[in-house]
């Protein structure tokens, strides 16, 4: 089939959820559209087909003939640029994802939000705080609804959270504002090397006018610029500009400068990872002139999003919390490091699942801080290595079979005042649909515990 009568001939990649809406965006210009999938025709598929008859669809592989002819490639995050095939055309024509385009035909400010962990929480923060300052904005990208049908005429400003496999396919992005939250190992299975993984996720910056920069992490800075504004947030005390945490008389403030903006037990999301989030939101809302006053009260009111270190009960005296998203070393890390201010040495962790290729020798040095680790899932023995180790191992390391039998053991070494924390560290694809499943299930077991 020939696709080289039209002005433009686009051939996208990947039939999922990001495939369509690019679709849907191409078809919308009029171009000429093939769609082509790796994975064989489901009845998704199928009816994906049915809805678009005047595209040409190719399903179980890349149709080679297709792509030459195309103008443009246009690439769901999904399809992993390293195969053989895109390398070449690479080399002669423009590989393209949903950000790239989206950062073509925006023409009002945006955030763009990348890390390892926390982003999601950043993104919802920030267009909360947008919205309760009266501006009118909307979120989405890799969170959500993707970038590409966000775009409408009365949007004010849009918050973007971007992933670095998005982040692959996008040449100058240009946001208003951007920044690296952090950087820790993750998707080892689809870069190479760490090196790969940072070259992605700080292309974000590229073009940015302004920068928000994590102080703490040497990975996550941009490559600076003298035309460009960079703030900073920290863990510690703040720099004059700069947005950190500050001790007061044993309590704890979010603070710019010297100036306390809010204690942190005002704050409905815990753990002091999420105080970092809090900060970054707060430098990301600066950058775009919102009012300080009212960033702070949607602050207050912000309740997190499920499955991200969320409260799930207590039962005897245990506090049990679910933080199934933490799909990654670095997310757990930053849970265990963010509740051990208030559950010093009384954490029971449960961790588990298929780890990506990932070192879990990080996440192992955190046995200071818990009183025991129960372990389950695909990489179980992976994790046990790791643990057992590590120069000072676990008081209590059990492996289960399922995460059922894991909360179980954590339970028997819980007393009162302890923590619970589901923080998996790795995909949940072994033994659930997904980390929202895997949530779900174990707040449903959480809740069996009180009847």
């Amino acid at each position: 089939m020939s696709i080289l009568a039209a002005d433009k001939a686009v051939a996208i990649i990947g039939a999922g959820v990001t495939g369509q809406s690019l679709l849907r965006y191409a078809r919308s210009r009029a171009y000429q559209v093939v769609l082509m999938d790796t994975r064989p025709e489901t009845l998704a598929f199928t009816q994906l087909k049915q809805a678009w008859p005047d595209v040409a669809f190719h399903f179980g592989g890349l149709h080679e003939a297709w792509l030459q002819q195309a103008d443009e490639i246009w690439v769901s995050p999904g399809i992993d640029l390293r195969h053989a095939l895109l390398r070449r055309l690479a080399e002669e024509k423009p590989l393209r994802g949903d950000i790239d385009l989206f950062s073509e035909s925006v023409t009002v400010p945006f955030a763009a939000i990348t890390g390892s962990n926390g982003k999601s929480t950043v993104t919802t923060l920030l267009q909360a705080m947008a919205e309760a300052c009266g501006v009118r904005s909307v979120a989405g990208g890799n969170l959500g609804t993707p970038a590409l049908d966000l775009l409408q005429p009365e949007i004010e400003l849009y918050v973007l959270e971007v992933s670095s496999f998005q982040l692959e396919t996008t040449r100058h992005l240009a946001a208003t504002a951007a920044t690296v939250l952090n950087l820790s190992q993750d998707h080892m299975d689809r870069y190479d090397n760490m090196l790969a993984y940072h070259n992605a996720k700080i292309r974000v910056f590229n073009g940015a006018r302004k920068m928000v920069l994590n102080r703490d992490d040497p990975l996550a800075q941009a490559p600076l610029s003298r035309d460009r504004a960079a703030i900073g947030f920290t863990s510690r005390e703040p720099e004059p500009s700069d947005y950190g945490l500050r001790n007061e008389d044993g309590q704890w403030y979010l603070a710019k400068g010297r100036t306390l903006l809010l204690s942190t037990s005002a704050l409905k999301i815990q753990g002091r990872h999420n105080w970092l989030n809090a900060l970054a939101a707060l430098a990301l809302a600066e950058q775009f002139e919102l009012d300080q006053g009212s960033c702070l009260a949607a602050l207050k009111q912000y309740n997190g999003l499920p499955h991200r270190c969320a409260f799930v009960s207590e039962v005897d005296g245990v506090v049990f919390i679910n933080d199934s998203k933490a799909t990654n070393v670095g997310a757990a890390l930053a849970a265990v490091d963010g509740f051990s201010t208030e559950y010093s040495g009384r954490i029971h962790l449960l961790c588990g699942g298929d780890g990506k290729g990932q070192d879990f020798a990080p996440l192992a040095k955190s046995s200071r801080l818990l009183a025991s680790v129960h372990l389950y899932g695909r990489d179980a023995v992976l994790l046990q290595g790791a643990f057992s180790a590590a120069s000072e191992r676990p008081r209590s390391l059990t492996i289960s079979s399922d995460l059922a039998s894991a909360l179980e053991a954590a339970r028997e070494e819980a007393r009162a005042g302890d923590l619970i924390l589901l923080s998996p560290a790795c995909a949940s694809f072994d033994q659930f649909s997904g980390y929202e499943d895997r949530g779900d299930r174990f707040a449903a077991m959480v809740k069996g515990l009180r009847e």
